[in-house]
């Protein structure tokens, strides 16, 4: 007999057209788009810059940390930075680009001192030196660079989280007539998430992290969320804790749907592996089905021609397929303590089963 291991790559590519379609029917397209067996990759450059000579910030880098570990936490490979000059941010960025050009879902986060001129946004490196609006330019980085990266990678979504709406730490050598950001059009696939509205400041936070960031982090651990619903969720906290202060703010063309935890498994999903299971077919057999939790599968057929065999099985959800022999064929929909679904094989023969959890 061919061991599992050899048939697991054959077996797989029938499996996943038959999930794909059981899914459609039984579980929410958004959560099962999010539930591929292969998950999407997550890359993250993550920058905290609060190391200002002039106007030092408490909580920018605490605030990089503790996404930092958030991301990573749900599946994210985190590139983080704290107190960069505007060489190394400049680099950073453009490596970052490069990296997402393999695909998958790219964020880009930075808390510390933001800028706005004549319309443009820019980013404050620790080491700036800024004595007018026209050395703004020269001197911090312009958001317009991020957003071209992660445009030109061309993968699936892009999201840009900035905590950057603080007072204008060069208050004191000029005075630019906007405060915060400005509000600029996200390219399409991205979401741009402010920490308050345009043109106005954002609190640093009294507390270990920025007041954004930190009803950011406890929203990312929403199981099931929609990004935008993510954000919603960090809009409604700073502005019930700001007293309606602090508004934040997203400008998004996304196309494609992203969640950054799974939902909830539906009631009945619960493993199968080391579960045995007897039910009958519409055949008239009766038979004894137990998941082992290396893949493999043994079948015994109870009836008076009994016999046993081989297969092997993958679960999503609340959905199994399973081929006994690589002869026959299953798929099947788990409602608490019952399994039911229909099956075929390679002589065009279909039927229906239905098993039941044993003691």
């Amino acid at each position: 007999m061919v061991s599992l291991a050899r048939n697991c790559t054959a077996r797989r590519a029938g499996w996943t057209a038959a999930l794909t379609v059981l899914a459609l029917v039984v579980l929410a397209p958004v959560a099962w788009a999010q539930g591929d067996a292969r998950p999407e990759r997550r890359l993250a450059l993550v920058i905290g810059n609060g190391a200002y000579p002039s106007s030092p910030l408490r909580n920018p880098t605490n605030d990089a940390r503790a996404l930092a570990a958030a991301l990573k936490g749900l599946g994210f490979e985190v590139t983080a930075h704290e107190n960069l000059g505007q060489r190394q941010m400049r680099r950073a960025i453009l490596d970052f680009g490069t990296r997402l050009r393999e695909g998958g879902v790219g964020l880009f986060y930075f808390a510390g001192h933001g800028l706005q001129v004549n319309g443009r946004n820019y980013l404050v490196p620790v080491d700036a030196a800024i004595a007018s609006e026209a050395e703004v330019e020269v001197e911090a980085v312009d958001v317009a660079s991020v957003l071209t990266r992660m445009e030109t990678a061309r993968n699936r979504v892009n999201l840009v989280i900035l905590d950057a709406c603080r007072d204008n730490p060069f208050a004191r050598s000029f005075r630019n007539a906007a405060g915060g950001l400005a509000a600029i059009d996200a390219p399409s696939g991205t979401l741009i998430a402010y920490a308050t509205a345009p043109g106005r400041v954002a609190r640093d936070g009294k507390g270990a992290n920025g007041l954004y960031t930190g009803e950011l982090l406890k929203a990312l651990q929403a199981p099931g969320q929609r990004v935008e619903e993510v954000f919603k969720r960090v809009r409604q906290a700073v502005l019930e804790r700001s007293g309606g202060d602090q508004v934040p703010w997203e400008s998004s063309s996304l196309v494609g749907e992203f969640l950054f935890t799974d939902p909830p498994r539906p009631a009945g999903s619960a493993g199968l592996a080391g579960t045995t299971w007897q039910g009958t077919t519409s055949e008239g057999e009766a038979v004894e089905i137990v998941f082992e939790a290396d893949g493999r599968l043994r079948y015994t057929a109870l009836g008076r021609d009994g016999g046993r065999s081989d297969g092997g099985w993958e679960q999503k959800g609340v959905v199994v397929v399973f081929d006994i022999n690589r002869f026959s064929d299953w798929s099947g929909v788990i409602r608490g303590d019952t399994i039911e679904g229909s099956a075929s094989n390679r002589r065009g023969v279909k039927w229906t089963w239905k098993l039941l959890r044993a003691p």
